[in-house]
């Protein structure tokens, strides 16, 4: 009779795991959609924009110099007056 009412007690305890369990998922998919997906997404786009930003700026001055570089040759190039 003990061990059949521990049984019981087991099956009844595992029952009330398994709706808290269920409680907890719905919590979490609450807080992942609404909290974490849309923070993390958030985060991700700032630092893909912070990113770009730096590339663009780099690339810019990359041009600058580029431009420079050949404008100086052009003119270096011109004081031999062929044409």
């Amino acid at each position: 009779m003990k061990q059949q009412t521990q049984l019981l007690e087991k099956i009844a305890q595992t029952e009330r795991d398994i709706e808290n369990w269920d409680t907890v998922k719905r919590f979490l998919i609450v807080y992942l959609a609404e909290i974490a997906i849309p923070e993390f997404r958030q985060t991700k786009v700032i630092k893909y924009i912070t990113a770009m930003q730096g590339f663009s700026k780099e690339e810019l001055l990359n041009a600058k110099r580029h431009q420079n570089c050949w404008g100086d040759f052009y003119d270096l190039t011109k004081a031999f007056n062929i044409e």
